[in-house]
């Protein structure tokens, strides 16, 4: 999945992000687990090029 292939220039200092101000404006999270997305992702990647 060509992960690391383009260098990281930017420093974004994390603990000035929150979180769960998506959830809070909309009500929306993620039902999923990125481990399983990313497996998922590899997969259709590995069928159809």
């Amino acid at each position: 999945m060509k992960f690391g292939e383009y260098q990281d220039l930017q420093q974004i200092d994390y603990s000035q992000i929150d979180l769960d101000v998506l959830y809070r404006d909309t009500g929306w999270e993620c039902r999923y687990e990125l481990k399983d997305r990313i497996a998922a992702a590899a997969q259709w990647v590995k069928q159809y090029g």
